[in-house]
C-alpha cells in the first residue's frame, strides 16, 4: 500500500477535521486554505509614504485616492491622523493647482 505525500494540513483543514491525527493547524488558523491571513496585519502605505518622506526631508507629501473605494473622507482621517508629524500631509482635490 502507498503512502500518501501530498498536503495533509491544507486537507484536514478544508473539511475542518484532523483527517491525518492530531495537528495544531485546526487550532492556530482561523481561516481556510487558499486564504492569507488578516488583511489588516500588514503597515499601511500612508505609513510608509510618509516615513520615506520624512528620511527624504520632504516638506509637504500631497495623498490622493486612486483607490476607488477609498472615499475623500478616508483621505481626511489619514490626513488628520498625521497632521502633526513632521512632514506636512496635505490630500489632492480636484481642480487643486500645486505650486513647486
Amino acid at each position: 500500500m502507498a503512502r500518501y505525500t501530498g498536503p495533509k494540513t491544507k486537507i484536514s483543514r478544508r473539511f475542518g477535521v484532523a483527517l491525518f491525527g492530531p495537528s495544531k493547524a485546526l487550532e492556530r488558523k482561523n481561516y481556510g486554505p487558499g486564504m492569507h491571513g488578516p488583511k489588516g496585519s500588514r503597515r499601511k502605505q500612508s505609513d510608509y509614504a510618509v516615513a520615506l518622506a520624512e528620511r527624504c526631508a520632504v516638506g509637504r507629501l500631497v495623498l490622493f485616492h486612486h483607490d476607488p473605494w477609498r472615499t475623500d473622507d478616508a483621505v481626511a482621517a489619514i490626513v488628520r491622523r498625521f497632521r502633526d508629524g513632521p512632514v506636512a500631509v496635505v490630500a489632492a482635490v480636484e481642480g487643486d493647482t500645486i505650486t513647486l
